[in-house]
């Protein structure tokens, strides 16, 4: 998980640089780190979660479908 908190900290510190550069008064560049940043960090962390549980689920799935029938035929 350090890498993705790595990923995380880059994309951070990008973005936070390109708002930084944008054209804005002070204001709206402060509401774009607070809010659209934050909740693009926070969707990004979220798919990782969702990742994660997809994949924990499909080796499940493809564990059962070997050991199904495997256990059946030795009935």
């Amino acid at each position: 998980m350090r890498g993705s908190r790595d990923y995380r900290r880059q994309l951070n510190t990008e973005l936070s640089g390109l708002i930084e550069a944008l054209a804005l008064p002070a204001l709206p560049k402060q509401m774009l780190r607070a809010r659209w940043l934050d909740q693009l960090l926070w969707r990004e962390s979220r798919a990782d979660a969702a990742r994660d549980w997809y994949y924990r689920l499909r080796l499940t799935t493809i564990i059962g479908g070997v050991l199904l029938p495997a256990l059946d035929s030795e009935g």
